[in-house]
């Protein structure tokens, strides 16, 4: 029986096996989410990386700020990049 998210219906006399059926459903349900979650869990943990190769970014910058100024900071990004999306 599915899980039925309208019962109990008003103003009946209480059964045990309806509630068992609502009860067994909700754990189906449950479980199935449970191995979902699983799954994906296992396939994010190949793709998780530690980035903490990539030394911080500390720059001294020029007013007005020129291009080679922001070139240090591209680098970073792309060395974080390329970090993170190691298998």
């Amino acid at each position: 029986m599915p899980y039925d998210p309208d019962f109990p219906p008003d103003h009946q006399p209480l059964n045990g096996a309806p509630f068992r059926d609502q009860f067994n459903a909700l754990k189906a349900q449950i479980d199935t989410q449970a191995a979902q979650i699983a799954d994906l869990q296992a396939q994010l943990a190949g793709k998780a990386a530690n980035p903490a190769g990539v030394a911080p970014v500390s720059l001294p910058f020029h007013d007005p700020v020129q291009p080679a100024d922001v070139q240090p900071i591209v680098d970073q990004f792309n060395a974080l990049l390329a970090a993170l999306q190691q298998p």
